[in-house]
C-alpha cells in the first residue's frame, strides 16, 4: 500500500481546516459531482447540472476526474435502499483528505432516521470505516459535522470511497481534497547529493 507518514505540521493544518467548517459553497470546489437526482446540497446550495452520469441516476461505480495538487471535489450522493456508491480516484499523489461535510435523512422520503456506512480503500486495502446514524424524528446526524473520514499522504494510489445504506436512506455531501506535499529539506539535500555523484562519475568516465 502506498501510504506515507503524515508530518506533524501537516496534521496540524488538517486539524485546523476540518473543524468548524461552514455552509457548503459549490464555487469553492474544482469539480462538483451529483447522483441519484441530487440538485441541492443538504444546506440548500444549488448544484444542479453537475451530474456524474447522464440523467443524474445511480452511479454504483464512478471514476472521478484525476486530481492535481490544490484540486477539490464535492460529491453529493444518496445512499438509498441498500445502495452502494463507489467513487473512484486514480493516480493520487499528495495529501488526500475526505471530509463528510453533511449528511441527513434522504429528501426523497420524509426525513427520518438513517444508517449510512462510509468505507475508504487505498489500493484495495480498507483504511477507514465509519457508520453514521440519523435522529428518528429530525433526520439530522447524531454525530458532530463536518468530520474528517480519512487524511493521508499517498503516492500514485487508487482510492475508492464507498457510501452504503445500512438501514434508512440518506443524502450526503463529501468534500475530497488533494494537496501537494513539498519534499522535506533532507530529501532535497539527498537528491542534490545524488545528482553531484552522477556528475562526478560522468567526469571520471570522460577522463
Amino acid at each position: 500500500m502506498k501510504l506515507f507518514a503524515l508530518p506533524a505540521t501537516l496534521l496540524a493544518v488538517v486539524a485546523a481546516t476540518s473543524v468548524g467548517a461552514s455552509t457548503i459553497n459549490p464555487a469553492d470546489y474544482t469539480t462538483v459531482l451529483t447522483e441519484e437526482s441530487r440538485e441541492f446540497t443538504i444546506g440548500g446550495a444549488d448544484i444542479s447540472g453537475n451530474a456524474a452520469v447522464a440523467g443524474n441516476g445511480d452511479i454504483d461505480r464512478f471514476r472521478a476526474p484525476d486530481l492535481s495538487g490544490g484540486d477539490s471535489t464535492l460529491l453529493s450522493g444518496r445512499a438509498f435502499t441498500d445502495d452502494q456508491d463507489r467513487w473512484i480516484f486514480r493516480n493520487v499523489t499528495g495529501l488526500f483528505t475526505v471530509d463528510l461535510l453533511d449528511i441527513a435523512g434522504s429528501s426523497l422520503l420524509p426525513r427520518g432516521e438513517f444508517s449510512t456506512r462510509f468505507v475508504i480503500r487505498v489500493d484495495g486495502n480498507r483504511v477507514a470505516r465509519q457508520d453514521f446514524l440519523g435522529d428518528p424524528t429530525s433526520g439530522e446526524a447524531l454525530d458532530a459535522l463536518p468530520q474528517t473520514l480519512f487524511s493521508q499522504v499517498l503516492n500514485d494510489a487508487r482510492v475508492v470511497i464507498v457510501a452504503r445504506d445500512r438501514g434508512g436512506a440518506s443524502d450526503y455531501d463529501l468534500g475530497v481534497t488533494l494537496a501537494s506535499v513539498p519534499l522535506p529539506a533532507s530529501s532535497l539535500l539527498l537528491l542534490g547529493g545524488l545528482a553531484g555523484l552522477g556528475a562526478m562519475s560522468r567526469r571520471k568516465r570522460k577522463s
